[in-house]
C-alpha cells in the first residue's frame, strides 16, 4: 500500500512539473518571437542606413578645381591653410572674412565634396595630365574650375623670343596656345556629355602691370616683365585671353573675368591711399610673385566664383524643361562635328 502510495505521488509531482514547464513555455514564447521580430528589425535598419549611404554618396556634388597656382592655397598662406581661391570657395574662414559667413559652396550644397588637381607652375601641358588624374578617380563632376594661361605667358615672356623680337615664334606659341585650349574645352565637353548639368567656369588671366606692359615692383633692367617690352606683353596677354573666351562662348561656360576685377594695380600703384586694391598693406598679388595672388587676392577671386555659381546655380535649377522639338531634322542642313 505504501509503495502505491509513492508512485501516485510521484505522478502527481510529474505531471504538475510538466504543467508548470509548458506553462513557462507558453509565456516565453511571445517574447522569443518578438526578440526574433527585433533582430529582423535592427538587420532591416543597419540595411537600409547602409543603403542610405550608398544613395548619399552616389548624389555627392563634386567640385574640381583645375589648372595653376590661381587656384591652390601657396601663395594665400601656405600648403594647408584652406584659404586660396578654390578653397574659400568651398568653404569660408569665418574668421578672416566675417562678411562671407554662409556665403560658400557648402552652403548652398552641404554634401559637395572639393578636389583640387591644380598645381603650382603648371601650364597647358600639364592640365592634360590634370584630366587623367580626373579620370583615375572615377567620379563624375558637378563642377570644374579651370585657370590656365598665366605660366604659358611668362614662358612666352622669358624666351629669347622676345628679347629678339622674333614676332614669327611668338605667334607660333600663340597658335599652339590656342590649339590645345580647343583640345581641353573637348575633354570638356566629354565630361558634359555625361552630367549635363555640369557647369564650368574658365578664368582668364589678370595682368599684374594693369596693361602698363612692365613689372613696376622690380627696377631690374633685366626682368621679364621690362619696360623694353611692354607692347609685345600688353599684345600677348590680350591673346590668350580672347582664346579663353572664345571657347568660354562657344561651349556655354562661364567666363570668370578677373582681368577686369584687378584692374588698377598699377594706376594706382603710387597713391595707396587711394588705392581701392592696397587692403592692409598688401595688394592682391604675392609680394615676391606679382603672378600669384595672396589672400585678399584669393578672397576677391572667391568673390566672383561665388557670385558667378549662386547666380547659374539658381537659374539651373528653376529652368524649366525645354519643349520636346518633333519636327523632323532637315536633311539639307550641314552638321558641323
Amino acid at each position: 500500500m505504501e509503495k502505491n502510495l509513492r508512485f501516485i505521488i510521484f505522478i502527481f509531482i510529474v505531471q504538475i512539473a510538466i504543467i508548470l514547464l509548458s506553462s513557462c513555455v507558453e509565456a516565453d514564447t511571445p517574447n522569443a518571437k518578438k526578440n526574433l521580430q527585433d533582430q529582423n528589425l535592427k538587420g532591416k535598419d543597419l540595411n537600409d542606413k547602409k543603403e542610405q549611404k550608398q544613395i548619399n554618396e552616389s548624389k555627392s556634388f563634386y567640385y574640381v578645381a583645375m589648372g595653376d597656382s590661381i587656384l591652390i592655397d601657396k601663395y594665400a598662406g601656405n600648403e594647408n591653410c584652406e584659404c586660396g581661391g578654390a578653397s574659400l570657395f568651398f568653404k569660408n574662414k569665418n574668421l578672416l572674412f566675417p562678411s562671407y559667413k554662409n556665403k560658400d559652396l557648402l552652403s548652398i550644397i552641404p554634401n559637395a565634396k572639393k578636389i583640387i588637381l591644380a598645381q603650382d607652375s603648371a601650364k597647358i601641358d600639364d592640365l592634360f595630365l590634370q584630366f587623367t588624374q580626373l579620370k583615375q578617380l572615377k567620379i563624375t563632376p558637378n563642377l570644374i574650375t579651370v585657370s590656365i594661361g598665366g605660366n604659358d605667358i611668362v614662358e612666352i615672356l622669358r624666351s629669347k623670343s622676345l628679347l629678339q623680337s622674333d614676332k614669327s615664334h611668338i605667334l607660333n606659341m600663340l597658335d599652339e596656345f590656342s590649339k590645345k585650349i580647343t583640345a581641353i574645352s573637348m575633354k570638356l565637353n566629354e565630361l558634359k556629355k555625361i552630367n549635363n548639368e555640369l557647369i564650368i567656369m574658365i578664368l582668364n588671366v589678370y595682368d599684374p602691370t594693369d596693361g602698363l606692359g612692365y613689372d613696376f615692383t622690380s627696377n631690374k633692367s633685366n626682368s621679364f616683365l621690362d619696360h623694353k617690352h611692354k607692347s609685345q606683353i600688353y599684345h600677348i596677354f590680350y591673346k590668350f585671353n580672347e582664346e579663353l573666351m572664345k571657347i568660354s562662348t562657344i561651349n556655354d561656360y562661364i567666363l570668370i573675368d578677373i582681368h577686369s576685377h584687378f584692374l588698377g594695380h598699377g594706376i594706382f600703384h603710387n597713391n595707396r591711399r587711394n588705392n581701392p586694391f592696397y587692403v592692409n598693406g598688401k595688394y592682391w598679388y604675392h609680394s615676391n610673385i606679382i603672378i600669384d595672388i595672396n589672400q585678399s587676392g584669393a578672397h576677391e577671386l572667391r568673390k566672383l566664383l561665388y557670385y558667378e555659381f549662386q547666380k547659374n546655380y539658381i537659374k539651373q535649377k528653376t529652368k524649366s524643361p525645354e519643349p520636346k522639338n518633333n519636327k523632323p531634322n532637315n536633311p539639307n542642313k550641314t552638321l558641323y562635328y
